[in-house]
């Protein structure tokens, strides 16, 4: 039996499962399985650290398996593994623990709420869902003392939209999946799905929009649903379960991200030509700033330039894997650029609001992520614009 084959086998795959399963439930690395409230960092790196533990642990097993494995190497995968979950565990324990110490003794503990994907089989049917989800709020549990947030522990008016959320994808978006599916597929790709729009105006209806502003930008309430980023997220997790769910509710970025940052910095004419369309799901935007020639996860090395010229902003860059830009309904593009390059390193760049029809942007090509499209997806885009001061 060759390698692939080995790690394809249901067997394999059911009893690693099995194991890991009784790891989780049981095991000394139980509070690190689920979701603990613990700062988003711990949470992250934790969970990080313990899937590489389990990567480790499957590593020597393969190879004790395979006869590949000499007893020092064996040895030393063991010892990592030992390190490795002591690591894992520390970060629970010195971290999370510590800065939620006196929530427990102000609230009382609620059930734990996890959930994952079963594996999917290469014989399932297209479009049919396997989810678990399970809690659990067992004496036994309680007394060690983990510190769960469930959806239980929300608040009533957050509890109640979350229960109408999960009911809205089981009515309306779950059944609407293949249709999708098949739409992606079809010459009809590059443009809107009429399903979609339907759902978007069922959502609207059903007080299920623009759920993603923050409080703390939205303190009146008056463009979102007043959620803080916590209770924010266990709607995402619904929402999570299908690739479609987030713009059918108009929380799919990186319209999200572009309607926080008009809400927070926009003047009010900006607010009225590109906010309001935005926020009624009736036009899409794109956030221009990733440049092949640099590593732009770090925005300090954005090359692209913008200076002021005759009462204009010139722009020029080279920019891609801008998300949504050859969606027909996109129009605004928020581009980041250098505006001082002679600043501090951190303050040398700038992001501007750039109309879609603004001559000389100049779409080259669409991207593709592992040889698969996302339409209206990605693309390569040079930009030479002038831009009203």
């Amino acid at each position: 039996m060759c390698l692939r084959q080995l790690l394809q086998s249901s067997q394999l795959q059911r009893a690693w499962r099995a194991a890991f399963l009784k790891h989780v439930q049981g095991g000394p690395y139980r509070c690190s399985a689920v979701v603990v409230v613990t700062n988003g960092t711990t949470i992250l790196l934790t969970l990080l650290l313990l899937r590489v533990v389990w990567g480790v642990v499957l590593t020597g097993f393969l190879c004790f398996c395979l006869g590949q494995a000499s007893s020092a190497t064996v040895k030393q995968t063991g010892k990592l593994t030992e390190f490795m979950c002591n690591l894992a565990w520390d970060f629970p324990i010195k971290e999370g623990f510590q800065v939620f110490k006196e929530m427990l003794a102000t609230k009382p503990l609620m059930g734990s709420h996890h959930s994952w994907s079963r594996p999917q089989s290469l014989l399932s049917t297209p479009g049919m869902r396997s989810y678990v989800t399970s809690t659990d709020s067992s004496p036994a549990h309680a007394s060690k003392g983990a510190l769960i947030f469930s959806p239980e522990g929300l608040p009533p008016r957050v509890r109640e939209l979350y229960q109408r959320l999960k009911e809205f994808m089981e009515r309306h978006v779950y059944p609407a999946e293949l249709e999708l599916q098949r739409h992606q597929v079809s010459a009809e790709r590059w443009t809107p799905s009429p399903l979609v729009e339907d759902l978007k105006e069922k959502a609207k209806a059903e007080g299920l929009w623009n759920l993603f502003l923050p409080l703390e930008t939205d303190p009146e309430k008056k463009y979102g649903a007043g959620l803080t980023n916590v209770e924010y997220a266990h709607l995402c997790e619904v929402m999570g379960t299908s690739l479609y769910a987030p713009e059918i509710f108009n929380c799919s970025a990186p319209d999200t991200g572009n309607m926080e940052l008009l809400v927070r910095y926009g003047t009010e004419e900006q607010k009225a030509r590109w906010l309001i369309p935005l926020l009624e799901g009736k036009a899409r935007s794109c956030f221009a700033m990733t440049e092949p020639q640099v590593a732009s996860s770090d925005a300090t090395n954005i090359e692209s330039s913008i200076r002021e010229e005759d009462g204009f902003y010139v722009i020029n860059g080279h920019k891609w894997w801008i998300t949504g830009i050859l969606d027909p309904r996109c129009q605004l593009c928020v581009f980041m650029g250098k505006t001082d390059p002679h600043a501090p390193r951190h303050q040398q760049q700038s992001m501007f609001l750039v109309p879609m029809d603004t001559p000389g942007i100049k779409i080259i090509r669409p991207l593709r992520v592992y040889g698969l499209e996302d339409a209206p997806g990605l693309c390569v885009c040079l930009f030479s614009v002038w831009v009203w001061i």
